[in-house]
């Protein structure tokens, strides 16, 4: 059985920017994350062992963006679409970052496997 977990809203602390001003400090990104794998095991066993542990995840992406600097959206979004990708249970990946801006709300880029 194929199943889809998502994480929505992930706050990630990153040092983003293509100006100077904008890389003096970590900035808030959003991140929504989207991952497609074999779930049988996880639901016949209920067992954590048997998918991909959302929480731990989260946490290593956390890590992994915090310690990185990058110039642009497209670069971060890709950075944690490989992260995910990469992983032994993930068939395919939906990844979408969302920075703010001053000329509208927010701006996203949104990468997929599919």
């Amino acid at each position: 059985m194929k199943g889809w977990i998502c994480i929505e809203n992930l706050e990630l602390r990153v040092v983003i920017g293509t100006w100077e001003e904008e890389r003096q400090r970590p900035q808030t990104i959003y991140a929504d994350i989207e991952y497609r794998l074999d779930i049988q095991r996880a639901v016949e066993t209920d067992r954590l062992e048997g998918t991909l542990d959302y929480e731990g995840l989260s946490r290593r992406l956390r890590e992994a963006v915090s310690s990185t600097r990058f110039f642009l959206l497209e670069s971060l979004a890709f950075f944690i679409f490989r992260l995910i990708y990469e992983e032994d249970l993930v068939e395919e990946v939906v990844v979408s970052v969302r920075k703010r801006v001053d000329f509208a709300d927010m701006v996203c880029v949104k990468l997929s496997s599919c």
